[in-house]
């Protein structure tokens, strides 16, 4: 982390282009404000041949550097880099850059004075419902030496034909190499990195740091009411944007909870469905468990039945052998006994003179 070169110059820079007296004017009151709130800091002002003389020389009389730039233009917005350029040299202690047509004031030094005494090398601020980059171009400051390629990061960027091309330049190259070593001062509330300004006196001529300050404009409690009062909209402009998301993102909820829902009860049904197929597949398998066992049953009263068949069986099969023994035992009894023997030739004659008859 860079430190603070004690003693060296601090610098308040901006640029100033062509004659409109929005800028021309209110580079000259900034001088002024400068004595009244950052005294001790230079002004200084990064000027082209487009500025009226006379704007030059009040510059330079009032005590503010002016550095003549002339390089040619790039674009319409080039001259807003110009003030970029004091971030290069080591010499200074530390800068800050602002716009020549909004107006240096007390809120914004109190912030400077917290970031001094912070130590950390860079400062940013956002104090608008329309200050919605990270970095915005004209409410910046660091310790000199910061970045010395800043010309060259610059001529790299490529794009001078718009507004707000530089704070988008700020916030895409410059933000990211500060790697968080900053302290922010916040009211806008779209980061979450920023803290509250710190006590001040009250505002005269502004309402806001980096608000544009008409030299034509009206009384200055007028318009800065009116200023108040825009700044307001825009706030409750956003407000209402966020709660219509919110409302759209809380209907999304809503019908995705719906569908869910829906979703569950089809869940349920076929779970009920398949809780009941799976009971009538219990009922069938006790019924069919039930078969079984009265077939088992049967069967088993079919195989003792078989076996009290076959035990009879073989009762009398026992039976019938021993009659077929006897019967046996008798025939040969009779053909041993002596009267078969003795009768035997009538019983030839017999046959002879009783032939069989054909059947």
């Amino acid at each position: 982390m860079r430190e603070a070169k004690t003693g060296a110059k601090r610098i308040i820079s901006f640029s100033l282009y062509g004659s409109h007296r929005l800028y021309c004017e209110g580079a000259l009151h900034n001088l002024e404000l400068s004595q009244k709130h950052y005294a001790g800091w230079v002004c200084r002002y990064y000027v082209d041949g487009t500025v009226p003389d006379r704007y030059v020389r009040s510059l330079s009389e009032g005590g503010a550097e002016v550095v003549p730039v002339t390089t040619a233009s790039k674009g319409p917005m080039y001259g807003r880099y110009w003030r970029f350029l004091v971030a290069a040299e080591a010499d200074v202690e530390r800068f800050i850059v602002r716009d020549t047509d909004s107006r240096l004031n007390p809120r914004e030094r109190s912030a400077v004075d917290a970031w001094i005494a912070s130590g950390q090398p860079f400062h940013l601020m956002r104090d608008s419902a329309h200050h919605r980059s990270a970095a915005l171009g004209g409410m910046w400051g660091a310790l000199g030496g910061s970045f010395p390629d800043i010309a060259e990061l610059i001529d790299g960027w490529g794009r001078y034909d718009q507004w707000g091309q530089n704070d988008q330049f700020v916030s895409t190259i410059l933000f990211p190499r500060m790697q968080g070593n900053y302290l922010c001062h916040d009211e806008a509330g779209y980061f979450d990195d920023g803290h509250p300004f710190p006590a001040h006196p009250a505002l005269d001529g502004t309402s806001f740091v980096g608000e544009k300050v008409d030299v034509d404009g009206a009384p200055i409690d007028i318009w800065r009411r009116a200023g108040q009062l825009e700044n307001l909209r825009v706030r409750e402009t956003d407000r209402a944007e966020r709660l219509q998301r919110d409302l759209s993102e809380a209907r999304s909820t809503i019908d995705a909870l719906n569908a869910d829902r829906a979703q569950l009860a089809s869940l349920r049904d076929h779970a009920i469905a398949e809780k009941d197929r799976m009971t009538a597949e219990r009922n069938r398998a006790a019924q069919e468990r039930d078969h079984i066992a009265q077939e088992r049953d049967r069967t088993a009263q079919e195989r003792d039945h078989a076996a009290r068949e076959r035990d009879t069986l073989s009762v009398n099969y026992e039976r019938m052998l021993r009659t077929e023994r006897e019967l046996r035992k008798q025939i040969a009894d009779i053909y041993n006994s002596t009267s078969w023997k003795t009768t035997r030739p009538f019983r030839y004659l017999s046959r002879l003179f009783h032939p069989k008859r054909p059947a």
